[in-house]
């Protein structure tokens, strides 16, 4: 329970860390007068360690000799510092959420715009890859994407197992443009080359009503608290009088795929 608190509370000191050191530099306009945009960026990573060494649960256990220039952003810094989050009694870090970017991001990020291809994957089974969602407004969305497909190749590698989960991760989710070929459910196969563009994301992705026995039961997936929080109070405005109008007796809020960050 104590390690559970403590790696909730390095979630809330990134945070901070995100937004009070590198608010000063968000914007071209703030950048002092004659310095380029690498001493800038410099000064943005050294600031990260600084809050880092201030604040961060384990700060006393990052040591004086990690170089934050050697990383490529605020992010890689704070993951690599999550390695010195270590515990009696554990054999690995135990932090595995803390995080970091530049403020204008996190404004993207909170307001529930992102810039990616808008499609999350799982390994239903070692060696087969299935899509998990897909973004209605995303690239993948626009592209016919549909949850179920399964991912035969990337950038033209058919090696799609756990032990290349790296590589996966990367060409997936922070690539700026990869080339799939899925497997639809009747067999036939697809390529698609996706560009990682900025969208507005959708929190609801499904809203229906079932029936179960002589029972109507209403389902709900609700993917993420970040968003527009008007469209979000309208959407649910919108359900929840479908469901009375439907007479649903029971309700089924889906959160398998809630975004938190």
């Amino acid at each position: 329970m104590q390690i559970l608190k403590r790696s909730l509370i390095a979630v809330f000191v990134a945070g901070i860390v995100v937004l009070s050191s590198c608010k000063k530099e968000s914007s071209a306009d703030d950048e002092p007068s004659g310095e380029d945009s690498s001493a800038v960026a410099d000064k943005i990573k050294d600031t990260v360690l600084a809050y880092s060494q201030d604040i961060y649960l384990w700060f006393d256990q990052i040591p004086s000799t990690f170089k934050p220039r050697t990383y490529a952003d605020p992010d890689k810094i704070m993951t690599a510092i999550r390695q010195y989050s270590t515990e009696p009694g554990f054999t690995k870090p135990v932090d595995r959420w803390s995080f970091a970017m530049k403020q204008a991001e996190w404004d993207d990020v909170s307001s529930g715009v992102s810039g990616d291809f808008g499609v999350n994957v799982f390994f239903r089974a070692e060696g087969d890859l299935r899509v998990r969602y897909v973004e209605k407004e995303s690239p993948a969305g626009k592209a016919g994407i549909r949850r179920g497909w399964r991912i035969t190749k990337l950038n033209g590698s058919s090696t799609i197992t756990t032990a290349n989960s790296d590589a996966i991760v990367d060409a997936v989710y922070y690539s700026d443009n990869t080339s799939f070929e899925f497997q639809k459910p009747d067999g036939s196969t697809v390529p698609v080359t996706l560009a990682a563009v900025s969208y507005k994301q959708n929190p609801i992705f499904l809203d229906t009503v079932y029936t179960a026995g002589s029972n109507k039961v209403g389902y709900l997936v609700f993917n993420s608290f970040l968003g527009d929080t008007m469209q979000i109070y309208n959407d649910f405005q919108r359900i929840f009088s479908k469901f009375t109008t439907g007479e649903v007796k029971d309700v089924v809020v889906d959160l398998r795929y809630k975004i938190i960050r």
